[in-house]
This record gives structure tokens, sequence and C-alpha cells, in this order.
């Protein structure tokens, strides 16, 4: 899934429009309450799927839940920001990369394999 919206992302405006909306509610405090809201319900319902991986014994069940989703939907934004920085050329190349980059650090922060 992460794979398809980046390469989505890269391919076409939709980075650089993100961006603008991040910069912009930094300036504007009600933009950015409706995104931190849109950020809280993503982060719930991300905690509640790794809940339940968590009783089918899947991933760690040490394992923060909450934290988690906040720590690997950040690490998406960012990957998802980054590439605004990347020419349009190396942007299929790089969200492999990143991609693959994301899925190891995500089996091994939760003690799985995705």
């Amino acid at each position: 899934v992460a794979r398809r919206v980046l390469a989505r992302r890269g391919n076409d405006d939709h980075t650089s429009i993100y961006a603008d909306v991040i910069a912009e509610a930094a300036r504007d405090k009600l933009l950015a309450r409706k995104l931190a809201d849109i950020d809280t319900a993503s982060v719930s319902r991300l905690a509640a799927v790794l809940e339940a991986a968590q009783k089918r014994h899947e991933i760690d069940e040490r394992l923060d839940t909450l934290a988690a989703a906040r720590t690997l939907i950040a690490t998406l934004e960012g990957i998802g920001l980054r590439y605004v920085m990347k020419p349009h050329e190396e942007t299929c190349e790089a969200c492999d990369m990143e991609i693959s980059d994301f899925r190891a650090l995500a089996e091994r922060y939760l003690g799985s394999s995705l």
C-alpha cells in the first residue's frame, strides 16, 4: 500500500501540494487543527490494527501500539515529503529504496515479518 501511495505521489504534483499544505498549516491555526484531527484519527486506526495483530500474536505483544502507530505514520509522511526534494526521474527508484528501507525498519520495530 505504501509503495502505491508514494509512487502515485512521486508521479504528479500531489507531493508538492502536500508540502504546501503542511507549510500553510504552520501559519493557519484552523488548518493545523484540522490536520491534527485527521492525524489523531489515522493514528488511532493504525493503533487498533496493531492491537488486533498483537492479539493474533503476529507482532510483539509488549509493543506500545499508540507509540508505534505515531512513529510509523510519521516515518511514511517524512518519506512522502522527501520526494519534494528529488528530481522527477529519480522518484520511482527512490520510492523502491525508501519503501524497502521502511519495510525493514517496520519489521524490526514490530518484531515480525510484514
